[in-house]
């Protein structure tokens, strides 16, 4: 890992193209789209680990879920957490009854980090 300056207002796209064209003398590359981002998580996940801690959205995070289980996702690499007192959708416990996704509740951040821990040291061994 490297640290790679930045010249003065530089987007994070000047940024690689400038990286890019120093090390690997590239003038330009291709940005995945969303879905081909989903694809490639999909693929190489060992675990993921989906948090609805706050109601500050609209739920795109059950859309990418859906997404992500109909382009193979194995439903079991997949952990819910969910802050008790949020309420959930009637498609989002669709989604987590049809594919048995692993669910669990929690009251605080420190919990939530015990148990991310615990089930990556688990998947682990």
């Amino acid at each position: 890992m490297e640290d790679y300056p930045i010249k003065g207002s530089e987007t994070i796209e000047d940024i690689v193209t400038r990286y890019l064209s120093e090390h690997y003398r590239t003038k330009s590359y291709t940005k995945f789209s969303l879905l081909d981002k989903l694809e490639e998580l999909a693929r190489f996940s060992t675990l993921v680990f989906l948090v609805r801690d706050q109601e500050l959205t609209r739920g795109g995070e059950y859309i990418e879920l859906g997404v992500l289980l109909s382009m193979g996702l194995d439903p079991s690499k997949v952990y819910f957490f969910k802050k008790e007192g949020i309420d959930l959708s009637e498609m989002t416990w669709e989604l987590l009854d049809q594919y048995k996704i692993n669910m669990r509740p929690y009251k605080d951040p420190e919990f939530l980090s015990r148990e991310a821990v615990r089930i990556t040291r688990n998947t682990l061994r």
